[in-house]
């Protein structure tokens, strides 16, 4: 503003310059850009036909660190390249190095002639130890195994699901090949993803509410030829979360997969054999005594908690004669409750009265449990006509 002296700016520059050994180059690219390293070793293993010796040379340059630099969002991109430059470097060490951090939720259609290729060239022996691995991605926690050494990683529900989704393209597309290796491929790709499928089923039973189950696709299974791995996988879509008399909380999805618009059910799909148990089980639901106006029983969730609180709450449920309930309950102990009937979307009401201590929870059944008995029973006639229709 004027009033001000002059003023005087420094600046301090220090530099460094980093200086490596020529033969240190590749790995020093390849750790920068791993696509790119992939790219150079697959080029140099080209320009040298029936000689493979520099690239795996550069191969046994990466072994240290290759694994750890290999991210979630480079692994499909690189999953094609790394099979390929495997096949090349024409050593089973190496080659196991190389596909190690991918997995097969990496793979797609595009990926198929490079994987049949690379079993081909080492032998169903070599790949064994991994194929094995995937059928084995049923733990909870995993969502798959790599290729090489069965490690696990994070399940990413979302994106296993996707790829189980595309799992029949890319099934065709190694059939497709002819290879040897085509076969035994299908079967560890389809029981691998059977293995996601049945965690999922159990999930969604223990977890989701009702409105969310959602029901399996199967069309992989046939398209993989493995009824072996289809009879289980539909075996536990029948009898998920229930007990030997108990229809399964999956029985509405398992009816509207085979009343869906999708393919004719078949044994083949697996499609007949979920339509037919869903027949039976309706027919035994629709011959049971319609409810009666003084009926105020609800169907317990299943499956459920079994703590001393959601024993009290069943046995509510359970009582045909009581409406409502008033119960001092501490917080915490309310919210339990309240997740346990939204989470199963019982037709339950409940509130809190914040009067004494603890504060009581008032639960009260919907008063229109007869109309909801006889929409029901209405559904279930349509349902089996539809059913009766698709089977025969």
């Amino acid at each position: 503003m004027g009033n001000y002296g002059n003023t005087m700016d420094r600046w301090y520059h220090r530099g460094a310059v980093v200086v490596w050994p020529t033969s240190r180059a590749y790995v020093i690219r390849a750790r920068a850009n791993p696509v790119a390293g992939l790219l150079e070793l697959i080029t140099d293993a080209a320009d040298t036909p029936g000689d493979a010796s520099t690239a795996r040379a550069k191969a046994a340059q990466l072994a240290p660190f290759w694994s750890s630099i290999i991210t979630s969002d480079l692994r499909p991109v690189m999953a094609g390249g790394a099979l390929l430059a495997a096949r090349l470097v024409d050593d089973t060490d190496l080659a196991s190095m190389l596909v190690e951090p991918f997995a097969p939720t990496d793979l797609r259609s595009t990926d198929a002639t490079a994987l049949v290729e690379l079993i081909d060239h080492y032998g169903i022996d070599w790949a064994d130890s991994w194929l094995t691995g995937w059928a084995a991605a049923s733990a909870p926690t995993t969502g798959g195994f790599s290729f090489a050494a069965g490690r696990r990683f994070g399940h990413g529900n979302a994106t296993v699901g996707d790829w189980v989704g595309s799992l029949p393209t890319l099934c065709a597309a190694v059939s497709a090949t002819g290879g040897r290796a085509a076969a035994p491929i299908n079967r560890s790709l389809v029981e691998a993803a059977a293995a996601w499928l049945t965690y999922s089923i159990d999930w969604a039973v223990t977890i989701a509410p009702p409105s969310l189950r959602q029901e399996a696709v199967l069309e992989a299974t046939a398209v993989a030829d493995a009824a072996a791995v289809r009879r289980s996988l539909t075996n536990r879509l029948c009898h998920a979360g229930s007990g030997a008399e108990a229809d399964p909380p999956t029985l509405p999805a398992l009816v509207a997969a085979v009343l869906g618009d999708g393919e004719t059910p078949t044994e083949a799909n697996g499609l007949e054999s979920v339509g037919r148990y869903c027949i039976d089980r309706l027919e035994v639901l629709l011959a049971q005594p319609s409810r009666t106006v003084d009926d105020w029983s609800i169907d317990r969730p299943d499956p459920a908690c079994d703590c001393d609180d959601c024993q009290v709450l069943h046995a509510f449920l359970d009582d045909a004669d009581q409406r409502q309930r008033v119960w001092p309950l501490a917080k915490p102990r309310r919210q339990h409750i309240h997740q346990q009937i939204d989470g199963a979307e019982l037709p339950v009401t409940h509130r809190t009265r914040r009067e004494g201590s603890p504060h009581k929870l008032v639960l009260t059944k919907a008063d229109d449990l007869v109309k909801r008995d006889q929409q029901t029973r209405s559904r279930i006639e349509t349902e089996l006509a539809g059913l009766r229709r698709r089977i025969a």
